[in-house]
């Protein structure tokens, strides 16, 4: 079972039908754009945590480096200033999720592994946006080759607009976690899609007053 996510795009299906009317594109052409820059308004928005932070929070600290003897990339080696702290940690979160809970000294042995896990992990929640991007990218042919959605691994999918009697566009965050409940998303994914729409609406709304006011003008001007 597939979580979903609730917008309200009232606001934005309002700013369309008025868009539609000054732009010169074709309609499969507006909606896609309009879809890829949410999808980008959302990656943006969608939360990431504080490496400093986060490091402070789980005493984890930089021991050193290791170089990869085959590619040559230098990775961090990490060290934990308090095991016991994130064993607790790990035994409320396995709890909270209804997970089979491990014993104390096993959480203990793997706390190293689960604050490094963390930290590689920022940005994660974002990264369900990227695979929409790509697609709506390629669709409009726009962005495509961005290096910026190249070099993560995209999740999420979309379903570009074609032309027909009734174009849409689809796209889909699919990063999700299974909870006690079913399936959820995190709501700030939600939020930071809400808030992508109510720009998108924000920034139509604003080339339709620019239009109307070159209109108005040109007709002064004679």
């Amino acid at each position: 079972m597939k979580a979903t996510l609730t917008i309200d795009q009232s606001q934005f299906q309002s700013a369309l039908k008025e868009y539609v009317k000054w732009s010169k594109r074709s309609l499969p052409e507006i909606i896609n754009q309009k879809a890829k820059s949410i999808a980008i308004f959302a990656y943006q928005l969608t939360h990431r945590a504080d490496r400093g932070e986060l490091m402070n929070e789980l005493s984890l600290r930089v021991a050193g480096q290791k170089t990869n003897k085959k590619t040559g990339k230098t990775r961090n080696v990490y060290d934990l200033d308090d095991r016991r702290r994130i064993a607790g940690i790990m035994y409320v979160r396995a709890k909270a999720a209804g997970k089979a809970l491990n014993t104390y000294q096993e959480y203990k042995a793997g706390a190293l592994k689960y604050a490094a896990n963390r930290l590689t992990a920022i940005g994660t929640l974002a990264a369900g946006w990227i695979g929409a991007i790509r697609k709506l990218a390629a669709a409009t042919q726009s962005g495509v080759g961005d290096v910026q959605w190249k070099r993560h691994k995209g999740i999420g999918t979309a379903k570009p607009a074609v032309n027909g009697w009734n174009p849409t566009t689809e796209f889909a965050y699919n990063l999700q976690e299974r909870k006690p409940g079913g399936f959820q998303i995190d709501p700030r994914c939600e939020a930071a899609l809400q808030q992508g729409f109510d720009r998108e609406a924000a920034s139509m709304m604003d080339y339709i007053a620019k239009k109307m006011q070159e209109k108005a003008d040109t007709v002064n001007a004679k």
